[in-house]
């Protein structure tokens, strides 16, 4: 599943885009790494966790999460100070360039992206290339609490799918046997073709229990989350019939 990783541009009117991050943040004027790192200001502290943003999508348990990423146009703008970005920059090279940076440094993954229930934690990994974005500019990224809240899944709706099944019986010629019934069952229509039912007995004799159940054909999903991914909770998966 391709799950899209939305890290914020902004529109680039110069060579920047075509360049290194280091040389983004030179052409903003910040081409002397080593008068960055010695300046006397103390770094500017940057928490990861308040630029996070992600969307979910599907049913409860079964969620699937759509979007994720970190809003790194909104990082330079609260700390224009600390990316060199000039109040009266009207022509955005200088944020231009911090942003540029901040998407090249700042890639990240999550533990987990599918089969989400409202109340999961998303947590947020970064590899260590986030440590260098301090060589350009005076900030100190903190990618610690860098998680997120599952919210908004819809909620399964509770059913008996049983109400879906249709078994028969079907008295044989007394030639074939005394008391002798054919049990089937209809094909149910929940709407997934990997979700099948089978009778455990297809001969019987009037009086006798038959079973049906619920199964499924899949390898890498359960029974339940299928039908999770339909929008529903089964009540229950088996049921007994009286062959009659």
């Amino acid at each position: 599943m391709k799950v899209k990783l939305l890290n914020v541009l902004v529109p680039v009117t110069c060579m920047a885009l075509l360049c290194s991050c280091g040389n983004a943040a030179e052409s903003a004027g910040n081409n002397d790494k080593e008068k960055n790192v010695k300046t006397n200001e103390p770094a500017v502290e940057i928490a990861v966790k308040d630029y996070l943003h992600m969307e979910v999508e599907g049913y409860d348990t079964v969620g699937k999460l759509k979007t994720y990423g970190i809003d790194t146009v909104k990082i330079a703008e609260d700390n224009k100070k600390a990316f060199k970005i000039p109040e009266d920059d009207t022509n955005d090279t200088a944020l231009t360039a911090a942003v540029n940076c901040l998407n090249s440094y700042l890639e990240p993954k999550t533990d987990k992206y599918e089969l989400l229930s409202n109340g999961d934690v998303v947590v947020f990994q970064f590899n260590a290339n986030y440590n260098d974005i301090k060589s350009l500019y005076n900030v100190d990224i903190n990618i610690e609490n860098a998680e997120l809240t599952v919210s908004g899944l819809n909620p399964l709706k509770e059913i008996d799918p049983f109400d879906y099944v249709e078994c028969q019986f079907l008295h044989l010629p007394a030639e074939l046997g005394e008391n002798l019934i054919n049990a089937l069952v209809t094909d149910n229509t929940i709407g997934d073709s990997q979700i099948k039912c089978k009778i455990d007995k297809d001969v019987v004799k009037s009086g006798e229990k038959v079973t049906v159940e619920y199964y499924t054909i899949s390898d890498q999903y359960t029974l339940e989350q299928l039908f999770a991914m339909q929008g529903y909770k089964p009540t229950r998966l088996s049921k007994e019939y009286i062959a009659e």
